[in-house]
């Protein structure tokens, strides 16, 4: 017992020593690594401490025009993305646009006779549809501005069935279309912009009107519809039996060229129908070409955040925006007419108009020239011997409804741009969309097929989803 305790102490200590000596030499030599690896760092930091050219004096005067312009990787803010939309809807042209909700619920449907309510929910009615959807991205780390034109015939899948992205604004709204273009490329939509027909007039007088460059002619059918066809055929049956086509050439409107881009011109691009792949391309190239010189021609712009300020603001607000030097109107003070269209003329202070049969001092009344006026019936030509025309019938006054549930025309006050992006959002995104000058512009369209009329079929663009997600991975950031 006692020899193996003897035995265990002199190997424990023998033990000790061994790696005693061991550790010795091992933290020696990390000492030395670590020693010569810090002396190293601190003779690099101290060369660049001290080399003249590298060195940046603070109180140093510098020249205004050697200051460089700071590199855009100091642009403030996060890469976003938005989508572009624009509808036909014109309430200033047509007054047959279907009820909304927010009308019928303002009526007082207790105080309107029933006869004028007839009609109310079997007329034929209009309804404002998408006209061009775009995708922009604002990617700041790649300092590029990406556009995708989306077909307002996209046809996707909604809780009602299939229906295109035009179908889509009309049943759900615009925040559906951003929902679709989400889950087709997987992009969070940032914010969403939508601008109307009827405001095309005043968004360009605010923002200007540039110049785009058009790839094919823009026509008018007979039917006044917008197409890129130049001419119109017509399956015919001649009196001989056999069928033959008929050509009728269709009209000019816009040439192919650099065109100005006023308030008519966007609504013909606006309305231009697609039939056939190669329209659905042109279109797709001239509506990103709009947009990027729209955000080009506003990004460049010095008075951006008030601009910005007065495109989502209604009118009677803009005299509120600060750096925004706007005057209101005063309203114009109107006389009334007459029936003919002509300024009625004022009375006189005693209560008699001028013109009438009325005697004066300087003519004195003659009894033999008053016919009593001119009566508001005529008397028919057969009634003058008291005889009527048994022949003639009963004219029936025309029985007017007031369909009250129609909003009159007119334009509703609303900002130019219906959008969910707030002026406390200025800070993220201004300094990223007075960029997009600089940034590279790339066009992204999105995978899939056009298929055109068929039968009783409108034409229809057919998206390939899983092509598009793969393809709008790499901007998934």
């Amino acid at each position: 017992m006692l020899s193996a305790l003897k035995n265990f102490g002199v190997t424990f200590l023998i033990a000790a020593m061994l790696f005693g000596i061991m550790a010795y030499f091992a933290i020696g030599f990390v000492t030395n690594t670590m020693n010569s690896i810090m002396s190293d760092e601190e003779n690099e930091l101290t060369e660049i401490m001290q080399n003249e050219d590298t060195q940046n004096l603070v109180n140093a005067g510098t020249d205004p025009a050697q200051t460089q312009k700071p590199d855009k990787e100091a642009i403030p803010g996060e890469s976003f993305n938005f989508v572009v939309i624009t509808t036909d809807y014109r309430p200033d042209l047509y007054d047959n646009y279907k009820p909304t909700l927010e009308h019928m619920y303002q009526t007082d449907w207790y105080s309107v006779p029933s006869s004028d309510t007839r009609g109310c929910l079997a007329g034929e009615y209009r309804e404002p549809r998408a006209s061009s959807v775009v995708l922009v991205r604002a990617d700041r780390e790649a300092k590029e501005y990406t556009y995708t034109s989306f077909s307002p015939e996209t046809q996707v899948y909604t809780t009602s069935g299939l229906h295109t992205l035009a179908e889509v604004y009309s049943l759900y709204g615009k925040q559906a279309i951003a929902d679709h273009l989400h889950a087709m490329t997987g992009l969070k939509i940032r914010y969403t912009l939508l601008i109307n027909a009827y405001n095309f007039d005043e968004f360009l007088e605010i923002c200007g009107a540039p110049t785009i460059t058009l790839a094919k002619d823009i026509y008018q059918d007979a039917d006044m519809a917008y197409t890129m066809q130049f001419e119109t055929t017509k399956e015919n049956i001649g009196t001989d039996g056999y069928p033959w086509t008929e050509h009728i050439p269709n009209t000019l409107i816009l040439p192919a060229g650099d065109i100005e881009l006023t308030a008519e011109n966007i609504e013909i691009l606006n309305s231009v129908a697609v039939q056939t792949a190669a329209d659905a391309a042109a279109r797709e190239t001239w509506t990103v070409d709009i947009v990027r010189a729209f955000l080009t021609a506003v990004g460049t712009r010095e008075d951006l955040k008030p601009l910005l300020a007065q495109l989502i603001t209604n009118k009677s607000e803009w005299s509120n925006i600060e750096g925004l030097n706007y005057t209101e109107p005063e309203p114009e003070i109107t006389e009334p007419e007459s029936a003919d269209g002509e300024t009625a003329a004022p009375e006189n202070t005693e209560g008699e108009v001028p013109g009438t049969d009325a005697p004066t001092e300087d003519e004195p009344y003659n009894p033999w020239e008053d016919t009593g006026g001119e009566s508001a019936e005529t008397v028919p030509a057969d009634a003058e011997d008291g005889t009527e025309d048994p022949a003639a019938e009963p004219v029936e006054e025309e029985e007017t409804i007031n369909r009250i549930w129609l909003l009159p025309l007119g334009e509703p006050e609303s900002p130019i741009l219906e959008t969910d992006y707030t002026m406390n959002d200025f800070e993220a995104v201004g300094a990223l969309l007075a960029a997009a000058d600089d940034f590279e512009n790339i066009n992204v369209p999105y995978p899939g097929r056009f298929m055109e009329a068929k039968d009783d079929s409108a034409p229809y663009f057919n998206p390939d989803l899983n092509a598009g997600l793969e393809k709008f991975q790499q901007y998934r950031k």
